[in-house]
């Protein structure tokens, strides 16, 4: 008797549940399907009498377990809800309406005028431009004529002009470095070297030795730097320099123009074991 009213328990339960996920479009109807199987094995196993309730419980979560899943497909294939309002918000609907002028013919400083005295924020860009010398006026973001609202953006984009190649850049700097060098006598670079220590200098002489690295580009020379009289010669500096790739070699008794930033004494021994010190120059560019 006991397994009787069990059974009865978990069939009238399954039975009830399945009521109310019929009642609530399928939510609980798992629940239902589970206790209506239990209770309907149970009744077969007592042949408890309310064997046709755990059927109709088990029928009816069917039901509803198929109507929850129908629920579901038709909700995750309908269009989504757009949040977009066409109409203004009320704090827009209380900006004021403003016509946008011609910006290319004006100053940055009349711009910025008159987008404060119109409540609009003005923006600036800048691009490169092979058509439009630098500082030229390209583009605004929004075309004259165009009617827009308070508190609206718009960007004006000047030029930078042409794009400078690699190598138009170490041209300018080449000519920039060359022009600020500046030439000393000997005397000066070598009875005062270190009032002179960092200064770019420009010297022409006469190479009376080469000194080549063999396992890189750079080189040593010793330069003459003062002409004398038929031709001749003097006055010795010590000159460190990387030749550039492709470059040509520089020989001995080459004339040439030499750019770079004068670095105190430099001593070496020679090959007569005597210390010999000359001006130093760390050299940049090189003419020859």
């Amino acid at each position: 008797m006991e397994e009787k009213k069990k059974t009865n328990v978990v069939a009238i339960i399954g039975f009830i549940i399945a009521i109310i996920s019929i009642l609530t479009f399928g939510f609980p109807s798992i629940i239902a399907l589970v206790l209506s199987i239990i209770g309907l094995a149970i009744a077969k196993k007592y042949s408890n009498p309310l064997k046709g309730l755990a059927i109709a419980g088990l029928i009816i979560s069917i039901v509803s377990f198929l109507i929850f899943w129908v629920f579901v497909i038709i909700a995750l294939n309908s269009p989504s809800v757009s949040l977009d309002n066409s109409s203004p918000s009320p704090v827009e609907a209380n900006l004021k309406d403003v016509k946008v002028i011609d910006f290319s013919q004006m100053s940055e400083d009349e711009i910025d005028s008159w987008c404060s005295e119109n409540n609009l924020t003005c923006l600036y860009d800048r691009e490169y431009s092979e058509e439009i010398p630098a500082d030229g006026f390209i583009s605004q973001s929004t075309e004259a004529g165009t009617v827009v609202k308070e508190n609206t953006k718009i960007t004006i984009t000047y030029s930078l002009g042409h794009k400078k190649t690699p190598e138009e850049i170490a041209e300018e700097e080449k000519a920039a470095f060359k022009g600020s060098c500046q030439g000393y006598s000997y005397d000066e670079i070598s009875r005062n070297p270190e009032n002179y220590k960092g200064k770019p200098a420009v010297f022409r002489g006469k190479v009376a030795q080469v000194l080549e690295s063999s396992y890189s580009s750079s080189i040593d020379l010793r330069v003459d730097v003062t002409e004398g009289s038929y031709g001749w010669w003097e006055d010795t500096i010590y000159v460190s320099y990387t030749l550039p790739e492709g470059s040509s070699r520089i020989l001995e008794d080459d004339i040439i123009t030499i750019y770079g930033t004068l670095d105190g004494l430099y001593s070496y021994t020679a090959v007569l074991g005597n210390t010999i010190t000359l001006p130093k120059l760390d050299a940049k560019y090189i003419e020859y």
